[in-house]
C-alpha cells in the first residue's frame, strides 16, 4: 500500500480488481476478508473499505465472509466507518488505528449479514408488481411494432427504437426468470414504500419500471417507444 503498514498485518494486494475512475487509478487490497481500494492525490490518501465488493470476493474465493446486505438496510455509522480514511493526510495516518477499524468493520459486516439473514421479505408482493410491469412493457412493445412508421422513419429512429426494444426485452427476460436476490427485493420494496413510486400507466415522462428495471433505464426506453408510436 502507499501507506506503510507493518507486514505483520498481512494486507494482501488484489491487482485483478484494480480500476480507474475519472482518471484516477485505484489499487485493491484485502485484510482479513475486507476489501479496500486506495488512491492518492498529493499528500492525501483515499482508502475506502468496500462493503460493496465483499460478496463478489466471496464468490471468487477471496474472502471467507458474505455480505449480501441491501443498501437500505445498512446503517449510517457503518457507511461512515467505510469512508473514515477516504481523504486523510499521509503524515497523520495511524496504521494501528486503521487496522483496528478494519477489524471492527469486519465484525459489523458479519453482524449485519447475520441480522439480514433473519429478515423476511414480501416476495409475493414484489413479484406481483414485477408481473404487472412485464405485462405492461410487453404491451408497449407490441403497440410500437404495430404502429411504428417503418417506411418514413430515419435510420437514427430505427436504430434508437431497436435498441430500446432490445433493452426492454432483456429486462423482461430477467424479470421472468424471477432470479432476484433477497437484498434486491428488500431494496426495491423499501424504496417503493418510502417514495410511492410504482408503475404509472400514462404517456408522459412519469412512466417508470421500478421493479424490473432501474428508474432511469425503464423511463428512458419506454419514452423512446412512446414517442415513436403513430396512430
Amino acid at each position: 500500500m502507499v501507506i506503510r503498514i507493518d507486514n505483520k498485518y498481512m494486507i494482501q494486494a488484489l491487482p485483478e480488481y484494480n480500476f480507474s475512475d475519472d482518471g484516477n487509478k485505484f489499487t485493491f487490497w484485502v485484510y482479513k476478508g475486507i476489501p479496500m481500494s486506495q488512491t492518492t492525490y498529493g499528500s492525501d490518501v483515499f482508502i475506502c473499505l468496500r462493503h460493496d465488493y465483499i460478496e463478489q470476493l466471496f464468490k471468487d474465493g477471496k474472502t471467507d465472509i458474505r455480505f449480501d446486505v441491501p443498501y437500505n438496510y445498512i446503517p449510517d455509522d457503518f457507511r461512515k466507518l467505510s469512508d473514515k480514511y477516504n481523504g486523510v493526510k499521509k503524515t497523520s495516518f495511524d496504521a494501528k488505528e486503521f487496522i483496528a477499524d478494519v477489524e471492527e468493520f469486519r465484525r459489523r459486516a458479519i453482524e449485519l449479514q447475520n441480522q439480514f439473514d433473519k429478515v423476511n421479505v414480501n416476495e409475493e408482493e414484489f413479484y406481483a408488481q414485477v408481473d404487472k410491469e412485464v405485462k405492461y412493457t410487453e404491451n408497449i412493445i407490441s403497440e410500437f411494432r404495430k404502429n411504428f412508421d417503418w417506411v418514413n422513419a430515419s435510420d437514427y429512429q430505427i436504430k434508437e427504437c431497436k435498441e430500446a426494444v432490445k433493452s426492454l426485452e432483456r429486462e423482461i427476460a430477467k424479470a421472468k426468470s424471477k432470479n432476484f436476490s433477497k437484498s434486491i427485493i428488500f431494496d426495491k420494496l423499501a424504496f417503493y414504500y418510502k417514495s410511492g413510486y410504482c408503475l404509472i400507466d400514462t404517456r408522459d415522462e412519469s412512466e417508470k419500471l421500478p421493479f424490473i428495471s432501474s428508474y432511469q433505464v425503464g423511463n428512458y426506453y419506454l419514452r423512446i417507444l412512446r414517442k415513436n408510436i403513430t396512430k
